[in-house]
């Protein structure tokens, strides 16, 4: 790696130190976000692009577009918002699971760091 790509990568990771620093997270933070977004999905799961949108050849006799291109169009649509309801689940899973994983490590510090001031105290 030369001189400059190294003095490049620093200056990278400092501003990731420093966004990284800006973060405060306070507790329930990471459950509300987890549950507002799973709600969200949730919504997004409940619109029917299908049904919204099976009447509207009615109002467009004789269309090539009607026939064929309302279909179409309405079932890739109605895909993509399966996607995206999908991919908001998937991210308020992962957000609890990063929560569940927060309250082990912190369980797991208070208990060492309980051990460590016992051990101290009957020495």
């Amino acid at each position: 790696m030369t001189q400059l790509a190294r003095k490049q990568e620093i200056e990278i990771n400092r501003g990731k130190e420093a966004f990284m620093s800006d973060i405060d997270i306070k507790v329930g933070d990471l459950e509300t976000l987890s549950s507002e977004t799973a709600a969200t999905a949730c919504k997004i799961g409940e619109k029917n692009v299908l049904d919204a949108l099976a009447d509207a050849p009615e109002a467009m006799p004789g269309s090539a577009s009607a026939e064929h291109g309302i279909k179409d169009t309405s079932e890739a649509v109605d895909k993509r918002r399966n996607t995206l309801k999908d991919k908001y689940q998937d991210f308020s899973d992962d957000v609890m699971k990063a929560s569940n994983s927060y309250g082990r490590t912190e369980a797991e510090v208070e208990g060492i760091l309980t051990f460590c001031w016992y051990s101290r105290q009957f020495k």
